[in-house]
């Protein structure tokens, strides 16, 4: 199990089953969890490049495809997870980590581990209820 998903696995696991908010930072991909009361969330899990966006039926695009010019046209892109519910996540044998939602589509990261300083992690999950 990679280290990402050793330390906020199990904030993740948490998070599965309850609904989100997505947002684009660029090309890193923030889910907002529990926005109510706290507008801001309680929990997210944020998600830097490389990734891929996959619909039921294959690949919609790759956080490669982002640029400043097409930012509006490939944020439209992600318009079927700009809310949702988290229906499970997943880190394969080789590294790499998917989350699906209720409606087929998901989110798949490679292993980066041999890629990335090891201080870095490549996604992260926060729970901000906790830090209160």
């Amino acid at each position: 199990m990679s280290h990402d998903a050793q330390e906020y696995g199990p904030i993740v696991e948490a998070l599965v089953g309850r609904s989100f908010e997505r947002t684009l930072a660029v090309n890193s991909i923030k889910l907002r969890f529990g926005t109510h009361p706290d507008p801001k969330g309680t929990h997210y899990i944020w998600i830097d490049p490389p990734w891929e966006f996959h619909a039921p039926d294959g690949m919609v695009t790759t956080s490669d495809e982002y640029t400043d010019e097409g930012f509006a046209e490939w944020s439209r892109l992600f318009d079927p997870i700009n809310s949702g519910v988290l229906e499970s996540w997943t880190e394969t044998a080789d590294g790499v980590v998917v989350f699906r939602f209720e409606n087929g589509y998901g989110i798949a990261l490679p292993n980066c581990s041999d890629s990335r300083d090891l201080w870095y992690s490549h996604w992260y999950a926060k729970d901000r209820a906790a830090a209160k």
